[in-house]
């Protein structure tokens, strides 16, 4: 496994498990994630939502250690991995530029 699949996939699995830490309670750098203004959540996401969130932080775990496979071509679906990869990548390009207000590089 290459330095950057590993780096990715631990780092998707992190982000993931803290959904479901946070979900049920845990506290500890929630007030680093959730935007705020003038001292004000702007985003109150309830549990289930976090949950849906952090099962879906983990597939995508799961598709960055599936296209890391050096035998990619023996899986039946080779073809919707590499799709879903290029889909994972746009979702995250699009989350790094943010909505110009709350999130992103590009946040006022």
């Amino acid at each position: 496994m290459s330095f950057i699949a590993f780096i990715t996939i631990t780092t998707l699995a992190i982000a993931g498990l803290f959904h479901f830490y946070w979900a049920f309670g845990g506290k500890v750098g929630l007030d680093r994630v959730i935007p705020t203004k003038e001292g004000k959540a702007l985003l109150n996401p309830g549990k289930f939502l976090t949950i849906i969130v952090g099962f879906i932080i983990l597939g995508f775990a799961g598709i960055a250690y599936i296209l890391n496979l050096k035998n990619l071509h023996l899986i039946t679906y080779s073809e919707q991995v590499v799709y879903a990869g290029w889909f994972l990548s746009l979702i995250f390009a699009i989350r790094s530029i943010g909505d110009f207000n709350m999130v992103g590089l590009f946040k006022k």
